[in-house]
C-alpha cells in the first residue's frame, strides 16, 4: 500500500464511522507496515467490516496477521519483521509532509 492508500483507507474508515479518530501514532504505524500489504485485500477487509459491524475496525480485524495478505512478491519474515518492528519515525516528519500550509 501506498501512503495515498493508506490515508484514504483511513479517511474512509473515518467518514463511515464517526466516533473512529485516527491518531498520529495510527498513521505512522500504518506507514509503517502498508508497503508489506495488498491494498485490495485490506480494502476488502474494510469492506466486510462496514456491512457487519457498528464499531470501527480494529488493526486485527484488517490484517491478517498469517501472512495471507502481504505481497506477494515479499517473504512472510519480511512482513513479520515490519509488524514487529520498532516505530523509529519521527512524528514531526509526517506532519511536515501532511500538514495543511
Amino acid at each position: 500500500m501506498t501512503r495515498a492508500e493508506i490515508l484514504n483507507l483511513l479517511v474512509l474508515i473515518e467518514s463511515v464511522y464517526t466516533n473512529f479518530v485516527t491518531k498520529d501514532e495510527m498513521v505512522l504505524f500504518w506507514f509503517k507496515i502498508g508497503p508489506y500489504l495488498d491494498c485490495e485485500k485490506v480494502l476488502g477487509k474494510v469492506r466486510s467490516h462496514i456491512r457487519k459491524s457498528p464499531y470501527p475496525p480494529s488493526v486485527e480485524d484488517l490484517i491478517d496477521f498469517s501472512g495471507e495478505m502481504l505481497m506477494p512478491s515479499l517473504s512472510y519474515a519480511a512482513g513479520e519483521r515490519a509488524f514487529r518492528g520498532n516505530m523509529k519515525d519521527s512524528l514531526s516528519a509526517w506532519m511536515c509532509e501532511y500538514s495543511i500550509r
